[in-house]
This record gives C-alpha cells, structure tokens and sequence, in this order.
C-alpha cells in the first residue's frame, strides 16, 4: 500500500495535459496583450486629441488678448484682420493671416494637404499716420494650426476657406464674415470737409472660429472628427473712438 502511494504521489502530467496547460496559458497571454495594446493606442490618440485641443486654445485666447488692445482697424476680412494696438512691446501694427497653405506638406499624410493655419505678424508703428510695413509670411508666427476649411464635420477638404472672423453689427444682429461697413449718412449739421477722407467704419465686435482636427498632425483616420473654438472680443478702444467722435 505504501508503494502505490508513493507512485501515485509521484506521478507527473501527461504530454497531452501540459500541451493544453500551454494552449491556456498561450491564448490568456494573447488576450491580455492585445488589450494592452488596444489601451496604449487608445491613450496615443487621446493624447493627440488634447494636444491639438490645448494648441489651438491658446492660440485663441492670444489672438483675443491681443485684439482687446486694438485701437484703430487698417482692414478686416473673413479670413484675416490687420490693426493697430497698444502692446507691451509698445504701438504696433498687429495682423493676423487665417487662410495661410499648411506647410510643409508632408506627402504621406492624406490629410494635412488641406489645412489652413493662422500667422501672426507685427511691425513697430512709429509714425501715426504710416502704416509700417510687415514683414513676409514666413517671418511670422503661427498661432493656429490644421485649421479645417469648410463646414464638412468629418473632412478638412474644402474648395473655400470657411469665415475665421465674423462681425456682429449689432448684440442682436447675425454674424457675417467681417467687412468694411458702408459709411453713415452724412450729419446736415456737421457736413464733411470738401475733400477731407472719410475715415471708414468697422465692426467693433469681432467673433473668432476655427474647428482643427481631433487626430492633430497623425496621419490616423480613427478621429476624423473635428473640434470646434470659438471666442469673441469687444473692439473696446475702436467703439470709445466711434463714441467720441459722434
């Protein structure tokens, strides 16, 4: 009795035994590293998407920090606004382009071919009645990047640049892609100088709006949604002159 107790505590699995053992252990592993590696690219692409949303929030909030301190307005499109304003650095002429090509162009990324980005560029204003010239595109500073034109809410391609700036006319009016307004009527009790200019009107509240891509500058599709901004500011100083001269 003692032998078959020490034989049968003896006794060791069979091959076929350890070549199921194996086939568990095999497929458990698979398993847990797949989900492993699915997790890692998930944390990637939500990495990218608060990049590319943490980007372009603080290009945002610059451009409306620094429009606050505009005083006079040289031009105003849908996609760009030149000004003047009282910086820091001192008066400067103050101008941001919002339909610049996305450069440089990487072949392999299907998409980036179709973003936009916003330049900024300044020059010293040191006589008030010259504006001093700007340096080239290229000199400048981006502080939007992988703008999506168009208003398509999963693709970037568009054959027109969708509005960065729109203007409100009024609290209650629509915005529009801001532009020159058409001049007031003339005051018959305070009639314009013969030849005198007139000095032109501009919108004295200006929304900015950009939508960027939630896969950033990646090439992977998984998120071709887009993220929307939007922000407003108050051409506080144009509005007091306005007031100020009426």
């Amino acid at each position: 009795m003692r032998t078959d107790a020490w034989t049968s505590a003896e006794d060791g699995l069979t091959l076929i035994e350890l070549l199921v053992s194996i086939s568990i252990f095999v497929g458990v592993l698979a398993v847990t590293l797949s989900i492993l590696a699915n997790t890692a690219r998930g944390v990637r692409k939500d990495e990218v998407r608060t990049d590319a949303a943490m980007d372009a929030q603080l290009g945002l909030a610059r451009m409306v920090r620094e429009l606050r301190a505009t005083y006079q307005v040289i031009d105003m499109t849908a996609t760009a606004l030149d000004v003047r304003a009282h910086l820091p650095a001192g008066d400067v002429r103050l101008r941001f382009d919002c339909d610049v090509a996305f450069t440089p162009d990487d072949p392999a990324n299907p998409f980036d071919q179709d973003y936009r980005r916003c330049v900024r560029r300044t020059a010293a204003v040191t006589d008030p009645n010259v504006d001093p010239p700007l340096p080239a595109l290229s000199g400048g500073n981006v502080v939007l990047d992988r703008i999506c034109p168009g208003a398509s809410p999963t693709s970037c391609a568009s054959a027109t640049a969708a509005p960065v700036f729109t203007c409100r006319i009024t609290a209650g009016a629509a915005a529009e892609p801001c532009h020159r307004l058409p001049d007031p009527p003339i005051d018959p009790d305070d009639p314009p100088t013969p030849g005198e200019p007139v000095d032109p009107v501009w919108p004295t509240f200006v929304e900015i709006n950009a939508e960027v891509p939630a896969r950033g500058g990646t090439r992977d599709a998984a998120y071709g949604h887009r993220i929307s901004f939007s922000d407003g500011v108050l051409l506080e100083n144009l509005e007091l002159q306005y007031e100020t001269s009426n």
